[in-house]
This record gives structure tokens, sequence and C-alpha cells, in this order.
């Protein structure tokens, strides 16, 4: 088994005061089996323009270590932004 599994379980929209629809969160979960990780378990709600930051960091270290014997693998491209219909359930599934 993998010392480190990283799970999105859920999401949960964000509203104003009024009860506009604002943005959505992601719940992460980092769970690990290793020694030195003081928390086997870890929770932590992130928006999506966190994944979209976290993906260009790992673009970068990507490119740092491509040419490297034991380069990082490639980020997978977080799915485009979407004005219209980002707070639909289906969207919002295929997204987590």
């Amino acid at each position: 088994a993998m010392p480190i599994t990283i799970s999105l379980p859920s999401y949960k929209i964000e509203r104003n005061d009024k009860g506009q629809k604002l943005y959505t969160t992601y719940q992460i979960v980092c769970e690990s089996t290793l020694p030195d990780y003081p928390a086997h378990e870890c929770k932590v709600n992130r928006r999506y323009n966190d994944f979209i930051w976290l993906h260009k960091r790992l673009e970068d270290e990507f490119e740092l270590t491509k040419n490297r014997k034991d380069p990082i693998e490639p980020p997978v491209k977080p799915p485009p932004k979407k004005p219209l219909g980002r707070f639909k359930e289906k969207f919002m599934e295929k997204r987590r």
C-alpha cells in the first residue's frame, strides 16, 4: 500500500448572508502510515483556485526535475473554470 493517500471525499457550496452561492470548497483528506507524519490523517478545505495554484507549482517542479534521473510525474491539468453551471452537482462531481 502507498504510505500516503489523498482523497477529495466531499464539496460544499459556500453562500453569503442572503443565501447566494459564492464558491465551492473541496475537502482534501491526507492519510499516511509514515512514522514521520505527525497526524495520521489531515483534513483541509480548499477552493478551486487553490488547485490551480498547486498545479502551477507542480508544473514548475516538473520542469526543474524532468531531466533528472528521478523526475516527478507531470501534473494533471485541472478542468477549466466554468462561469455558468459551476454549482450543478454533475459538474462539481466531475471536477472533484
